[in-house]
């Protein structure tokens, strides 16, 4: 207990002491602030302290170029700075400012000098070359041409050179697949341009050499002429070279041809390609040859192909043969194919119909003759190939047995045709069907007759030609058969034909059909002019025919035929063909728009009771404005 007391008094003895003492008491100071002799000082401004009893306040820190402040400083902690990112620049040395982006360089600029974080990108302008990003490292050299190209749009510092073909080729008059039908008429054109680079192209040409596949129709300009020359077959190829001679042209001269051609109608497989490439000499930038492009057109073409079959007598009577005239026709539009093989040609009959016959002979000829087969065949009835416009015939002769047949039913024949058209696979090319009443029988002679002028009318000067159409469609035979043409004035006679006939018997011993002529000089007079050997046999005969004098020309031509069979008719027609004048053979002035009309007239007699039969036609035509 005494000594507790004793360490007490000590220490209440040693506070005293120091209350009495000079010496300061100890004291602290914030962050912000710092010791001084007498305490604690606030930091001035632009300085700080971040921990407590600092000695001194430190100034904050100053942001170097190339960096700004992201957090400004205050009396207890420093200001923050950043460096400027990748792609600024500190603009204006302000730290107290954002960087700002570095320049953008255009397309058309390269950049010169990269940013950085004191300095800004700098651009120049392409030259010689094209940019067209943004910030590109470099320019883009302008393409250089090829020796058959030249520069069609110059570049810029933006968009290259564009280089077109010193010669281009396109086609004309095809559809978007760079099809067309055959017989159609399409045409290469070439456009030029001279793309010397010493200032002239000279002796230039273009040249064409045709694929075999096609054949020449035209050219622009016109061949021949002293700068455009066509040669076929050029050097034993079978192909047709056309060369166009320019001439000498300056620099930048340009200009076209063009070449019209065609795929042969009928002869040309659906499919065939024609690549065509033309070939241009002395047009570049140095003298030589290049090619154009190539081009290809596919033809196209399908079967045209008709079977019609016709009755050539009326009416049509019981137990009186009839003869039915079936007609395979090859159409001749464009696009047509030739009919390369016919396969058979059947008929399927009326139950109970004998057959009498046929031209050319069916398969079972003569065996079923007077037979009444359920089908007749003909193998391949026609010679081959048949081409667009060519007609193969076949005469068939029937008979309708009253015993079979009631009065006025009605019967139907229906025909079908095979075959093989160029190019493709054997087909069925068409089936037709006729139908007709037969009826007991009673006479009805008729004869027929009728006058057509093939193709337009024609202008003064140019050629025409008349078909006349001949026959006996009645039931019974006709005889002392006579037809007679009678020409206008406006039209000069140049050759008649006899005509190719079935059903008809010849006119006398060793003349198939009669030809005469009457004159202006003597009307009403019939001068023999020839015949023709046999009425199966067609002949020509060229004006001027023997007695036509001088001043003198033929008014009418008369054809005399011997007896007609019912269902007779012309296989071939009969032609006129002759020229339009002007002025006309009596003298009148023909104009264009002048009508002009020419006659035929038929007379016959049916011998069993003397019956007279007649038929007319007339065909007018008004002549057309010269070409």
């Amino acid at each position: 207990m005494a000594n507790r007391m004793r360490v007490l008094i000590l220490a209440v003895v040693a506070l005293a002491m120091a209350c009495s003492s000079d010496e300061p008491l100890p004291f602290d100071c914030t962050p912000g602030q710092h010791r001084s002799g007498s305490g604690c000082v606030d930091c001035a401004s632009g300085t700080y302290s971040d921990h407590e009893n600092a000695e001194r306040c430190e100034p904050h820190t100053v942001c170097q170029s190339g960096a700004y402040v992201v957090a400004p400083g205050s009396d207890v902690s420093d200001l923050q700075c950043e460096a400027c990112a990748e792609g600024t620049w500190d603009d204006d040395a302000d730290p107290g400012t954002a960087c700002v982006p570095w320049t953008a360089c255009a397309p058309g600029e390269v950049v010169s000098a990269e940013g950085s974080a004191t300095g800004n990108r700098t651009c120049a302008a392409c030259v010689d070359g094209f940019s067209t990003v943004e910030n590109a490292t470099s320019c883009t050299p302008w393409r250089v041409c090829a020796a058959n190209e030249y520069v069609s749009i110059p570049g810029t510092a933006t968009v290259d050179h564009t280089c077109g073909p010193v010669l281009r080729q396109s086609v004309i008059s095809v559809d978007s697949a760079n099809e067309v039908r055959t017989g159609e008429t399409f045409s290469y054109r070439f456009d030029y341009v001279c793309a010397s680079d010493t200032g002239e192209c000279q002796g230039a040409e273009v040249v064409d050499l045709l694929s075999r596949e096609v054949v020449l129709v035209s050219t622009t300009p016109a061949a021949p002429s002293a700068d455009v020359t066509v040669t076929p077959d050029y050097a034993g190829t079978g192909r047709t070279q056309v060369r166009f001679g320019l001439g000498d042209l300056v620099a930048g001269e340009s200009g076209s041809v063009e070449i019209a051609v065609r795929f042969p109608n009928s002869s040309t497989p659906s499919g065939t390609t024609a690549t065509n490439v033309g070939e241009a000499t002395n047009l570049g930038t140095a003298p030589g040859t290049v090619d154009s492009e190539s081009i290809s057109v596919t033809a196209v073409a399908e079967p045209q192909i008709v079977l019609e079959p016709q009755l050539t007598s009326f009416p049509t009577s019981l137990d009186v043969p009839l003869t039915y005239w079936l007609r395979l026709m090859v159409g001749d539009a464009s696009g047509s194919l030739r009919l390369h093989e016919l396969g058979n040609v059947t008929a399927d009959l009326a139950p109970g119909t004998v057959f009498n016959g046929a031209m050319p002979p069916a398969d079972c000829q003569p065996g079923c003759v007077g037979t009444t087969p359920a089908t007749v065949t003909w193998s391949n009835p026609c010679p081959m190939p048949l081409d667009p416009g060519a007609v193969c015939h076949v005469m068939a002769n029937l008979t309708f047995p009253s015993a079979t047949f009631p009065s006025g039913a009605n019967v139907t024949n229906s025909f079908t045709a095979s075959g093989t058209p160029l190019g493709l696979s054997p087909q069925v090319l068409d089936t037709a069907h006729i139908s007709h009443p037969v009826t007991t029988f009673e006479p009805a002679p008729d004869g027929h007759v009728e006058m057509v002028l093939e193709g337009d009318p024609p202008a003064i000067h140019q050629a025409l030609t008349y078909e006349l159409t001949v026959g006996n469609r009645g039931n019974v035979p006709l005889d002392h058969l006579v037809v007679i043409a009678t020409l206008p004035t406006a039209v000069n006679l140049t050759s008649v034909t006899a005509g190719q006939y079935y059903g008809l018997g010849a006119f006398a011993v060793g003349e198939g059909v009669r030809i005469s002529y009457e004159k202006n000089t003597a009307p009403g007079v019939f001068s023999l002019w020839g015949a023709s050997s046999a009425p199966s046999t067609d002949m020509t005969l060229v004006t001027p025919p023997p007695g036509l004098g001088a001043g003198e020309y033929v008014t009418r031509v008369r054809w005399e035929y011997g007896h007609a069979s019912p269902g007779m008719f012309s296989l071939r027609p009969p032609t006129l063909s002759a020229v339009v004048m002007n002025p006309s053979n009596d003298g009148w002035p023909v104009s264009p728009g002048k009508e002009v009309s020419a006659c035929a007239a038929l007379s016959a007699v049916f011998t069993a009771d003397f019956t007279s039969v007649n038929a007319n036609d007339c065909e007018d035509f008004v002549v057309a404005p010269s070409p």
